[in-house]
């Protein structure tokens, strides 16, 4: 098909005109014509879907081709075919995928970015696929360009929020070895520096869940992490919060220095940033009672504990019974005795027995007085440590919102898998439920 032929039918379609003739396979064999305008039209009748998206992996050979050795004009046109497909159908882009991870070679940061968002696009929705490929992701990730950064970090995400399938050769400690490199973790760290805050959250995503497998990896980076516990988004802030909880269990000293900052986070308006800062100082208290700003704590317990999750409120009990520990502290006892008292008798709170008489009698304005008898039914539980949460949960094991459940939850898991966020009517791109705004299109959003 000559060259002006083609353009008019781009024209055509371009401007919803009716065509009657799409001759699906001149249009692929145009992709690889050494005439660029050609090449050109070929691949923007593919972008405009004149061939039936759903036949492209027949014709991956010349869009391979096309996709490593012609201009960039091409390329990206290529590229936004291939994503409506993998929006449809990723598992179609599997003949493409080798292809994919060597555009970033490309000269044009435009074709780099777009590359890694069709890889995006597959890690959302077969994640699978991809880890085979695991140790090409150092290659393709360019620090130079904050896109980049963002959609691969999300892609890794992904992929490590996602156990494989074992249908390839890789064992799943090589693939997570691949995935959570020292150049990733540092990189990942830096970027919560920028103001892009779909940057910031793949970021501190990464690193929640760098820090759930190699706490060691991500514990150096305290101080640094520590501006995350201020962030305006909720979601920053509770990961960053979640991140402190794991690294405290690995090396309680790394934390110390940085828990006077955490306290704020004990009235913070988004419940899950509560219950991780409340987590954070159990693990280290009970390991170190010495190194709790307990005086600050004690400050924030009546609104800790009036936290109306059933979850934030055990492990708000078992922090006042850690608290009052410390002799040097006078209580508001009215602020926290008849919260103590209240969740006393409630049904769905369960923590050790004896915990709340141990609280009440450091507490009691009338030490001589007797309690009423206690009907509430309270499990043979002790405060949750680390071994505890492995039982109980799985890789990705967070705080609970259940009493139920125990001192775990799957809100976090939400926020892992997806199922905790939800869509732009803008764009569509996914955003945490406590976003005031779309970070990838500056949407303002109704929460």
């Amino acid at each position: 098909m000559n060259p002006h032929k083609l353009k008019q039918l781009v024209i055509d379609l371009e401007n919803e005109q009716s065509v009657k003739e799409l001759p699906e396979q001149e249009i692929i064999d145009a992709l690889v014509s050494r005439e660029e305008v050609k090449a050109k039209s070929a691949a923007r009748l593919l972008r405009l879907e004149a061939v039936d998206p759903d036949s492209l992996p027949r014709h991956s050979e010349q869009i391979n081709m096309a996709l490593t050795d012609t201009s960039p004009v091409v390329q990206k046109d290529l590229l936004l075919a291939l994503e409506q497909l993998g929006e449809s159908d990723a598992t179609k882009l599997d003949p493409f995928i080798e292809t994919l991870f060597a555009c970033p070679d490309s000269r044009d940061p435009a074709v780099r970015v777009q590359a890694v968002r069709v890889l995006l696009i597959i890690a959302r929705r077969e994640p699978d696929r991809l880890h085979p490929y695991a140790d090409q992701f150092a290659a393709v990730i360019d620090d130079s360009d904050r896109r980049s950064v963002a959609n691969v970090l999300a892609t890794i995400n992904r992929l490590l929020g996602h156990g494989d399938d074992s249908s390839h050769s890789e064992s799943p400690e090589h693939i997570e070895r691949q995935l959570l490199r020292a150049e990733f973790i540092d990189l990942a760290v830096m970027s919560l520096e920028e103001a892009n805050g779909n940057l910031r959250t793949a970021s501190i995503d990464y690193l929640a869940q760098a820090s759930d497998r190699k706490p060691g990896a991500v514990a150096p980076h305290a101080s640094e992490l520590r501006k995350g516990l201020t962030d305006p988004f909720a979601h920053i802030r509770s990961q960053t919060g979640y991140i402190f909880s794991n690294i405290v269990e690995h090396d309680t000293g790394a934390v110390q220095p940085h828990l006077p900052h955490l306290v704020p986070l004990l009235r913070d308006p988004e419940e899950l940033a509560r219950l991780n800062a409340t987590v954070t100082f159990l693990s280290a208290g009970i390991s170190s009672p010495s190194v709790l700003p307990t005086h600050k704590i004690a400050e924030m317990l009546p609104t800790l504990l009036q936290t109306e999750v059933v979850a934030v409120q055990e492990q708000a009990i078992y922090l006042t019974h850690l608290t009052i520990k410390d002799d040097t502290i006078v209580f508001n006892t009215d602020g926290i005795y008849e919260h103590i008292e209240k969740l006393r008798h409630e049904s769905a709170i369960s923590v050790e027995d004896g915990v709340f008489e141990e609280i009440l009698d450091q507490l009691d304005p009338e030490p001589d007085s007797a309690y009423p008898d206690d009907t509430t039914t309270e499990s043979q539980r002790s405060p949750p440590t680390k071994a505890d949460s492995d039982q109980q949960s799985s890789s990705h094991s967070t705080r609970s919102t259940s009493g139920d459940e125990g001192p775990l939850t799957n809100e976090r898991e939400k926020i892992f898998s997806g199922t905790g966020s939800y869509s732009c009517p803008v764009c569509g791109e996914s955003i945490g439920q406590s976003a005031a705004f779309c970070p990838e299109c500056g949407e303002k959003l109704l929460n």
